[in-house]
């Protein structure tokens, strides 16, 4: 499965790891162990990116936010690259109650103008192929 070019790594404080670490016990959220964790991003900014509406959310909420071990790290990171922008919105409204349809008119929006932009220069290249 191919990766997004373009995928935009960002970290939550150290502060918001710590509040949720104590307040899961510091353990794995998944499996319980208590070796090596990592805060895990339930909804990956590189997806989020395709929805204005969402990306705001990200970056300071705690509901965003799992404490995992690394093998469960890497499975849920896996398990990232197959969601649909239904499933997205789905987990928008979850965890952020933000209204579904509101969340997929946002990427809808955002799909339009990449298409645009993508149109707009396939023109260009044609015209400059021409001349």
């Amino acid at each position: 499965m191919k990766k997004p070019r373009n995928r935009e790594p960002y970290n939550f404080s150290r502060e918001l790891i710590d509040l949720r670490k104590e307040k899961v016990g510091n353990v794995c959220e998944v499996c319980g162990s208590s070796d090596r964790l990592f805060g895990h991003h339930l909804v990956p900014y590189f997806l989020a990116r395709k929805n204005p509406i969402l990306a705001p959310h990200l970056l300071t909420r705690m509901e965003n936010l799992q404490i995992v071990c690394e093998k469960c790290h890497d499975k849920a990171d896996a398990d990232q690259w197959t969601w649909s922008d239904i499933q997205l919105a789905q987990i928008a409204w979850a965890l952020f109650n933000i209204d579904l349809q509101i969340t997929l008119d946002g990427q809808k929006k955002k799909k339009r103008k990449r298409r645009k932009r993508h149109r707009k220069g396939k023109r260009k290249n044609t015209e400059s192929d021409g001349t």
